[in-house]
Order: structure tokens, then sequence, then C-alpha cells
């Protein structure tokens, strides 16, 4: 666990493999195909970004931090994954 600090503000952030944050992505798409598929193609999205930088999946993330990453890299891009 990590403890970053920013402003008045100390946040925890653990660290968790990325094949589990992409086994949940993928439980939550297929929940939210029919529901929201906005949602669901973000997720899928988000796992191909996944595999991509990280094709060790027993890999640690912070998950939070990563995510912002992918949201960054789409809003530059103009695009989801």
């Amino acid at each position: 666990m990590f403890v970053y600090s920013g402003g008045n503000k100390e946040i925890k952030v653990m660290e968790v493999k990325v094949s589990l944050v992409i086994q949940s992505n993928l439980d939550d798409a297929m929940i939210e195909m029919s529901s929201n598929p906005t949602l669901a193609h973000e997720r899928l999205s988000f796992i191909k970004y996944l595999i991509h930088h990280y094709s060790d999946t027993q890999t640690k993330i912070m998950v939070d931090l990563v995510y912002n990453k992918f949201k960054e890299y789409s809003i530059t891009n103009h695009q989801l994954y």
C-alpha cells in the first residue's frame, strides 16, 4: 500500500494485479452491455489499454493512477482505445 499526500489530503492506494483488474472489468462489462453499452465500451477499451501496456498481467498496478493515464490518453487522442 502506498500513501500519497497532496495538499491537505492523504490517499491510501493499494496495488492490484493487472489480471484481477481485467477480470473485474470484463465481468462488469458483460453486465453493462445491455443496460449501459457506453460504459461497457469504456471498460473494454481500458482492458485493451492494460493489455497493451502491461503484457505481464501479474504486474501490480495502482488502478486509479493507471485509469487516469488511460483517460488522459483517450482525451488527448480523441478516442477510446
